[in-house]
């Protein structure tokens, strides 16, 4: 019962941590190194819009897990092709044929950047848009 217990706080601490920290509804996919806080992305491209978060430029893509869907990935498993967190990797991985795949390795998303650019969209006007380009170092 005990375990239980610390099992459930953990995975609410989990949660907390992957949630948004603008509306702390959606699951957070970007990450703000100026602000020092994670957003979904509507609420990043709200929130850096206008003023001066408009300057702000380090940006990171967080990688969600594949399976979970709210939990920041943290491996990749090269024969899936899939992104998991810890908890979803070993649970995947623990019977089957997936027992068999070896090639997991961490991730690392500090080759990604953010890129705001503006689009022009289906009625002729211009979008902020924020997107994630691969680059190397």
């Amino acid at each position: 019962l005990v375990q239980a217990r610390k099992d459930i706080v953990q995975s609410v601490k989990q949660l907390q941590e992957s949630l948004c920290g603008e509306c702390e509804m959606e699951v957070a996919v970007v990450d703000c190194e100026d602000c020092h806080e994670s957003y979904c992305k509507a609420c990043c491209e709200a929130v850096h819009k206008k003023g001066r978060r408009k300057q702000h430029t380090k940006f990171t893509k967080i990688q969600v897990c594949g399976q979970c869907e709210v939990v920041a990935a943290k491996k990749e498993c090269l024969d899936c092709q899939e992104f998991y967190c810890l908890e979803c990797c070993e649970i995947v991985h623990s019977k089957g044929q997936r027992v068999k795949h070896k090639q997991l390795r961490k991730i690392d998303t500090s080759g990604f950047r953010a890129v705001n650019y503006d689009n022009v969209n289906s009625m002729g006007l211009i979008v902020k848009q924020l997107t994630f380009s691969r680059f190397l170092s």
